[in-house]
């Protein structure tokens, strides 16, 4: 009997032992890849979530684990942050969006550093983002970011003889 068919014949251990075993997390497909019955999630976003010190012109790219319905998936990206127009693009394989917003993202001003809270910057993507197969995203992320903070240090004006 061949080594592939005993592959066939015996029990998962041996399958794990032949390589056709996978993750939990990539569906059964042994590749990485979400099998099309599974809801899709986010993958990564950048900003990181809880990122601190994001620079005024950033950019929110968010990664799916699989290609999704851009229409609905642009409807259920919500920020009350981010007021006023983005411009929103995808990537060829209709796994990732960004978000560019159309102003530079705000910095929290003022002398003392020990008083100036960074800006918070807050997004959520709802259940309503669904893949182009037409399962909604597994659950609703949310997630947020800080950006700089700008302190003006105050000169010191010396008066008298030196």
């Amino acid at each position: 009997m061949s080594v592939m068919q005993k592959c066939w014949l015996t029990t998962c251990s041996v399958l794990a032992a032949c390589g056709s075993v996978s993750s939990a997390s990539d569906g059964g497909m042994g590749d990485g890849a979400v099998a099309e019955d599974q809801p899709p999630t986010i993958s990564s976003v950048a900003p990181a979530d809880a990122e601190v010190g994001v620079t005024a012109d950033a950019k929110i790219q968010i990664t799916f684990s699989k290609a999704m319905d851009q229409a609905a998936t642009q409807t259920a990206f919500q920020s009350a942050d981010l007021a006023g127009a983005v411009v929103m693009t995808w990537n060829g394989a209709g796994t990732v969006l960004t978000i560019a917003p159309n102003a530079p993202l705000s910095y929290a001003t003022g002398a003392d550093p020990t008083t100036v809270t960074a800006k918070a910057y807050s997004f959520l993507v709802t259940t309503a983002a669904v893949d182009t197969t037409g399962h909604h995203l597994a659950s609703m992320f949310t997630a947020s970011f800080h950006t700089r903070r700008r302190i003006q240090l105050q000169s010191l004006a010396m008066v008298g003889n030196m």
